[in-house]
């Protein structure tokens, strides 16, 4: 039977880290599966105002009401997050709620082509500085070979790293 995980989301203020006009910024804290995420809300708010309990702040002023709006649609956007990672039926992390939430496309599966463009791109920055043009060649020449090897050995043009044995 799988276990539910549940996702807690939770406004902290930062008392310890009020600035000169007398504000403490508001920072959010997701747990999942026991593991955090804690992020700057960019909100701030007088420490005396901040009702814990309720993640509110009080009394109800212009001001107030707009923070409470911003934390209200912020834990609407992570719940959204939330559950459209849980609709893709993938195991998933904190991490990725996060991103979700900031809008981040999610890790794709990385292929082995991927892995060799990203190192000879690397090495194309490093020529003159501890690599030669005549090794980045070399290093060209083999992802060609790659390419041909696996479209004879497999009928592919690409393979994931996470079916390599």
């Amino acid at each position: 039977m799988n276990k539910i995980h549940k996702l807690n989301i939770l406004f902290v203020i930062s008392k310890h880290r009020t600035n000169k006009l007398g504000v403490a910024p508001i920072a959010c804290r997701l747990t999942y599966k026991d593991k955090r995420k804690q992020f700057a809300t960019g909100l701030f708010v007088k420490p005396k105002l901040w009702q814990n309990t309720k993640q509110r702040v009080y009394p109800p002023t212009e001001e107030n009401e707009f923070i409470n709006s911003k934390l209200s649609l912020i834990k609407n956007k992570i719940n959204q997050a939330f559950l459209f990672l849980e609709l893709q039926k993938i195991d998933f992390s904190v991490e990725q709620i996060y991103k979700q939430y900031i809008g981040e496309t999610q890790d794709k599966d990385k292929s082995l082509i991927d892995a060799f463009y990203y190192h000879n791109n690397r090495m194309k920055k490093l020529i003159d500085i501890e690599v030669s043009l005549n090794t980045l060649e070399k290093y060209t020449q083999t992802l060609n070979h790659l390419i041909d090897f696996l479209w004879f050995k497999y009928k592919k043009k690409d393979y994931l790293l996470k079916e390599l044995k």
